[in-house]
């Protein structure tokens, strides 16, 4: 035999063993992995599931090598899913199974007893504690003492007691410290936690964006005075007299942190009208909606405005109260006073106008017209 044939022969053995070693090769990655866990339920075993690299290889292929390496890693990664729930003693056994080409991960879990709360030490600077909103926080704080250390309602509780500060005016509070101290020994954890909760802010100036009223017409909605101590209840009436007001698409109302000074926040409102009623010449009246209710929304507004500009007409002398009076008369009460929704009180000489209840102007006192 040649040299050249038995060169040829070399490579053929050389190029069928790598086909063979490809093949090998292809059924060892060919195999996928599933996990069975016992020993825990509902959120823990949830929890474990979700933290096991085992898991995340359901539907992909894994070679032997593999498995064995995902599976030694199984038990530490069951220890840490469930410390967050307060289970620092968890014990972890089981076995890796072959079935075929594919392999069966089995868990035996041990949670163990949890570790419990033995203190907690919240503390504020200054008046904070005296808050109505910040007290109910902080006794609602969880975990309880004597409860397991459940990182999840933690978090949630420090997040409530951030909101209350802020909801109550202290809008730099500020968590300076937060620990959480586990004696495993002793099966217990004690809670720090430090606000610094900084100046409580009032109320500036209220400013309005993209509405289609002026801002003398605006303020008659907003519930407090300047000066008054800022509180997320106030804030949140505001808005929802701006939503019950049925004149605004868009209504968002919130403090201005960027422009807070000296312990002051304006409060921005962003508006979007809606669409409102439409008017024409003559005795036809056009809506959107098509609804009498619409009607009497918008001419609630007009004689809103209406009151408005006379008032400020009248305080400037521009007109005589008792005129401008009959002139509102002649032109909201010739027509039947319950579609307007009007409540006029008979006066020797005229009427006072009196909103009726629930539209905008509500309460008020002290205008020339008695509006």
């Amino acid at each position: 035999m040649g040299t050249d044939s038995r060169i040829r022969q070399r490579r053929f053995a050389t190029s069928l063993l790598a086909g063979l070693l490809l093949l090998v090769a292809g059924r060892a990655v060919a195999g996928h992995i599933s996990v069975t866990v016992d020993g825990v339920d509902g959120p823990l075993r949830d929890a474990v599931l979700a933290g096991l690299e085992l898991n995340q290889y359901g539907t992909r292929d894994v070679t032997a090598a593999q498995a064995n390496r995902l599976y030694e890693r199984a038990a530490d990664q069951v220890r840490n899913a469930l410390e967050p729930y307060g289970y620092f003693h968890a014990e972890v056994s089981g076995e890796l199974k072959e079935n075929g080409a594919d392999f069966v991960a089995v868990l035996h879990v041990t949670p163990g007893d949890p570790v419990r709360v033995a203190t907690i030490d919240i503390r504020l600077d200054g008046d904070a504690d005296g808050q109505a909103p910040v007290q109910k926080a902080i006794a609602a704080f969880v975990p309880a003492k004597g409860q397991p250390l459940d990182q999840g309602a933690y978090e949630k509780s420090k997040a409530a007691v951030q909101a209350a500060l802020f909801g109550s005016g202290y809008l730099e509070a500020e968590l300076v410290e937060k620990r959480v101290d586990v004696t495993r020994s002793a099966n217990t954890a004690d809670v720090h936690l430090s606000w610094k909760v900084g100046p409580r802010f009032r109320l500036g100036e209220t400013e309005f964006e993209g509405g289609q009223f002026p801002d003398t017409f605006m303020q008659r909605y907003v519930p407090w005075k300047e000066g008054d101590f800022y509180t997320q209840d106030k804030v949140l009436e505001l808005q929802q007299r701006l939503i019950d007001a049925d004149y605004f698409a868009i209504a968002q109302v919130q403090p201005d942190i960027e422009k807070a000074h000296d312990g002051i926040v304006p409060i921005k409102v962003i508006l979007g009208p809606a669409k409102r009623t439409i008017y024409t010449g003559g005795l036809f009246i056009g809506t959107d909606t098509g609804t009498a209710e619409a009607f009497l929304g918008t001419v609630r507004l007009v004689r809103d405005l209406l009151a408005e500009v006379l008032e400020e007409k009248v305080r400037e002398r521009q007109f005589d109260a008792e005129v401008a009076t009959r002139a509102v008369k002649a032109i909201l009460l010739d027509n039947p006073l319950e579609f307007y929704g009007i409540s006029p009180k008979a006066a020797p000489g005229g009427s006072d106008l009196a909103p009726s209840p629930g539209t905008p102007g509500e309460g008020r006192g002290g205008g020339t017209l008695g509006f």
